[in-house]
């Protein structure tokens, strides 16, 4: 075993069994990753704050280049901030002493030699899937413009609002419905793109002579794009039938696709907010210590946790029947409308954890 191989090994082993660092690594994760910690409900805000503050100021100082002593130290605190909070994320990206660690022991425990620039590699690669990732190039270009020696760049400090989707849950979810829809709004594009294409192909050959308006196929292009977005500027009006004919079929096929991606975005927010719902009843039990967990909500069910409520005890209702989940929520009780004998959904509401005890109510 070389002599670098050899360092890169007890330094990997140092890391694994240095408690300092773990707890280090954890609480990072907690504060930038874990959606149920008030650390990270706190730093979000606080990010948010200087996300829109710093870009207030930004475009301040494009008005006033000479600036201001405390905008400029202002500016430099939230680079500051963000240079570390990038810093921090490609750290607890990847365990990358872990991954070295598993492929040398791999080796070793099979007779293997061990490839120290293969594993490297392998460690390298990791961390480049954060670098490349969209929000991480987000961060990195919300950086860049605030170099002097960049200016050329500081259109790029319109992406700090795009930080905000890190940051924000309902843009996080707003985020999530395009991703899980994108087949629907990938055709709908295609779709969009042909009639603009073909609308402005049209109005370039009826119109490009008789209108003085229309010299280019880019004038064609921002009218069919207009008028199909249902905008109708007025700056641009076709002066001949073809034409008019042309912008007649374009606005009704524009409001067809609006009306379509509306579609589209509605079910997925409709579908969405059910998850929503969950995922905050579930935050809501996380933060409640010796509850007990009723499984069913039936005739015996609901007199228990009767009993038990006036009592003063904290309850958590679990049932497959949406009907009598809502009535427990409407009697001020937690209701989850899920399968009971499911050892994940258990695990979840803290059986065996934070819940004191569990009732089985049969009907």
């Amino acid at each position: 075993m070389g002599y670098l191989t050899s360092y890169c090994v007890r330094f990997a082993y140092f890391l694994e069994a240095s408690a300092r660092y773990h707890r280090a690594k954890e609480f990072c994760r907690m504060v930038l990753e874990h959606q149920h910690s008030k650390l990270k409900f706190y730093f979000d805000i606080f990010m948010v704050a200087l996300v829109v503050i710093s870009v207030l100021f930004l475009l301040y100082e494009v008005k006033h280049p000479d600036g201001h002593p405390f905008l400029d130290a202002f500016v430099q605190f939230s680079l500051v901030v963000f240079i570390m909070e990038y810093l921090l994320r490609f750290w607890i990206y990847s365990d990358s002493h872990k991954l070295f660690l598993e492929r040398y022991e791999y080796a070793i425990n099979n007779n293997l030699p061990f490839s120290l620039r293969q594993t490297l590699y392998m460690v390298v690669k990791k961390k480049v899937e954060y670098v490349f990732s969209p929000m991480a190039i987000i961060d990195l270009l919300a950086i860049l413009p605030s170099y002097r020696p960049l200016r050329f760049l500081r259109i790029f400090l319109l992406f700090r609002i795009f930080k905000l989707f890190r940051y924000a849950r309902s843009m996080k979810t707003f985020t999530a419905i395009i991703t899980e829809k994108k087949f629907e709004l990938f055709t709908l594009a295609i779709f969009a793109s042909f009639v603009i294409f073909t609308g402005s192909s049209a109005i370039y050959i009826f119109e490009t002579h008789q209108n003085p308006k229309i010299n280019t196929l880019f004038d064609a292009l921002y009218w069919a794009i207009v008028t199909m977005g249902t905008v109708g500027y007025g700056d641009i009006v076709p002066v001949t039938t073809e034409g008019m004919v042309v912008a007649m079929i374009l606005i009704i096929l524009g409001i067809a696709t609006i009306a379509f991606l509306t579609s589209i975005i509605v079910s997925s927010f409709q579908n969405k907010l059910i998850e929503l719902k969950e995922s905050r009843l579930f935050s809501e039990i996380e933060k409640l210590e010796n509850y007990i967990v009723i499984c069913g909500y039936g005739r015996v069910g609901e007199v228990v946790a009767k009993m038990l409520h006036e009592d003063g005890y904290k309850l958590v209702i679990i049932d497959n029947d949406d009907e009598k989940i809502k009535l427990a929520q409407q009697r001020g009780l937690i209701g989850i409308v899920a399968d009971a004998s499911k050892s994940r959904i258990l695990g979840e509401l803290g059986v065996g954890q934070r819940a004191s005890q569990i009732i089985c109510a049969t009907q």
